[in-house]
């Protein structure tokens, strides 16, 4: 069986070789474990010569397996309006030939695929990562909201089409994704890959001078809304307070996002304690979390963040929004507003002051995170899929 899989991803082509990025491979591998092949259709983009900083944290795609349907190639929104005609002209053959189409949501180029799915008698699965509910109620641009919403509603038109639905969540956003059919197929599992290669230990209280926080995001953006300046105000209150802590900023730079960054710590004068890694391997990330202290993750939605349960897995105590899924996996007490420095301050003191509350932490994420292990969650994503392949196959 051949499925089609349409998800917000990059490619670029070079010679005749495609390149993705580590975890597009990942995901084209669970779909190889239950389906003979698979149709990526991703924003694609050619390059005459070979280019290091935009090859450098990519991989060439080698499966025969997998084809690539090229969708023209654009970043942000703006670029998006730009090409929609293109893009939409794009989409009218994707599914063509593929008994299956997995959508990846929310995802503008899904949602376009889904213009042309829907007119067609194919089945559908919807896999959703991310609260567009959430983040159409925090955005403080009324476009922004207005944005989200419209996805938010597409997003539950298309759950309410599929066959089968899966939710990186267990509870939350089941609440607003799901289908009136009977006989749908659900299931929840993240789209995490922790291998046991990737788990560290629970962590003994760490006596030292100086705490390593860290902070990790897919973008590194100045007004965005994963907590860059909200942290750096963090790292200010408590250089007021004479704690010594140094910031440790992982993801890739946006819109010059680590420059403008840089110069509001510098206004702040907490520059010295800060630094900025760029985009890092899943290698190269394991080896900073290890060395970091905390995690804290401020964010005004999400689905189920894989940053913080990597830090869980780990050991790190971690600090985050009671926003989307994240209630599920850290604790109560741990869970903060978004725009409140002040209480993120006081729960890094916290953490900093009391020894027994820092190893209790890290005793609880650690042992939660185990219910993510890739050992674990493959077995539920291959038997979700096994499933629907049947349905599809009656």
């Amino acid at each position: 069986m051949k499925v089609l899989l349409v998800c917000d991803a990059y490619c670029y082509k070079q010679d005749d070789c495609y390149y993705v990025k580590e975890f597009t491979l990942i995901l084209l591998r669970r779909y190889l474990s239950v389906f003979e092949k698979v149709r990526l259709a991703v924003r694609t983009r050619t390059i005459e010569d070979f280019n290091k900083d935009i090859l450098s944290n990519y991989l060439p795609l080698t499966y025969s397996q997998v084809e690539i349907y090229p969708i023209p190639f654009f970043q942000g929104p703006k670029q998006y309006l730009k090409k929609y005609t293109h893009i939409c002209k794009s989409m009218r053959s994707v599914i063509c030939g593929c008994s299956l189409a997995i959508l990846r949501l929310p995802s503008t180029i899904a949602f376009a695929a889904w213009n042309e799915i829907r007119k067609t008698k194919i089945p559908c699965v919807a896999e959703i990562v991310f609260d567009c509910l959430d983040a159409a109620k925090s955005d403080v641009s009324l476009l922004e909201k207005a944005l989200w919403f419209s996805m938010h509603k597409k997003q539950q038109r298309v759950c309410s089409y599929s066959v089968g639905i899966a939710c990186v969540t267990e509870n939350y956003l089941q609440r607003h994704y799901f289908s009136k059919k009977e006989n749908v197929i659900t299931s929840s599992y993240s789209s995490i890959e922790l291998p046991d290669k990737f788990y560290y230990k629970v962590r003994s209280y760490p006596e030292k001078e100086r705490f390593r926080i860290i902070h990790v995001a897919n973008q590194v953006m100045y007004n965005g809304r994963k907590g860059h300046k909200e942290l750096i105000q963090v790292l200010q209150i408590l250089q007021q307070k004479k704690y010594k802590v140094e910031i440790v900023f992982i993801g890739k730079n946006y819109r010059k996002g680590i420059e403008k960054l840089e110069q509001y710590a510098k206004m702040l004068e907490v520059s010295e304690n800060i630094s900025f890694t760029g985009y890092l391997s899943t290698e190269k990330l394991r080896e900073q979390l290890i060395m970091s202290d905390i995690a804290v993750l401020p964010t005004k939605a999400e689905g189920l963040p894989r940053v913080i349960i990597e830090a869980m897995a780990v050991g790190l105590p971690c600090i985050t929004t009671n926003v989307s899924g994240n209630p599920e996996l850290i604790s109560h007490d741990f869970l903060v507003d978004y725009e409140d420095v002040g209480t993120i301050a006081a729960k890094i003191i916290k953490l900093i002051e009391d020894k027994q509350l820092y190893e209790n932490e890290s005793k609880i994420n650690f042992e939660k995170s185990r219910k993510y292990a890739s050992e674990i969650l493959n077995k539920k994503r291959t038997e979700f899929f096994r499933r629907v392949r049947e349905l599809v196959e009656k």
